[in-house]
């Protein structure tokens, strides 16, 4: 979590490499040109990177900062959802002073690392 309000911390935390993408892609499907896998790669990278700006940006606006929030590791929901690879949806909770959000990600599994699938949401309550 703290890397999504850290603005310190890099944003490319938790993408996966484009060489593990293509691999991956290429478990399903064979026939697509590799120009066309790299352009799935470049909108999944942008996704993902525009998803932390926003969070980022909400946060500042919002005067979220990481010591000031509440937050229990120890509950969290998650869902696993049914396909080739292992895609975990989490959510959890996060409070600063009476104001409730909803921090919403995805992750995936590939060769025994978590990566974020999709774009990280932020949520008020």
């Amino acid at each position: 979590m703290l890397w999504c309000f850290d603005k310190k911390a890099p944003l490319g935390f938790g993408l996966m490499p484009e060489s593990d993408f293509l691999i991956m892609v290429r478990m399903v499907d064979t026939i697509t040109p590799e120009v066309i896998v790299h352009g799935q790669y470049m909108n999944y990278r942008y996704r993902f990177l525009n998803g932390i700006k926003q969070i980022r940006k909400k946060a500042s606006k919002q005067g979220l900062f990481y010591k000031q929030m509440e937050f229990n590791s120890t509950q969290y929901i998650s869902y696993q959802n049914q396909g080739i690879l292992p895609i975990w949806r989490i959510e959890f909770k996060l409070k600063r002073r009476k104001v409730s959000y909803n921090m919403r990600f995805e992750l995936i599994e590939w060769n025994g690392n978590w990566y974020v699938s999709g774009s990280p949401e932020l949520l008020r309550l």
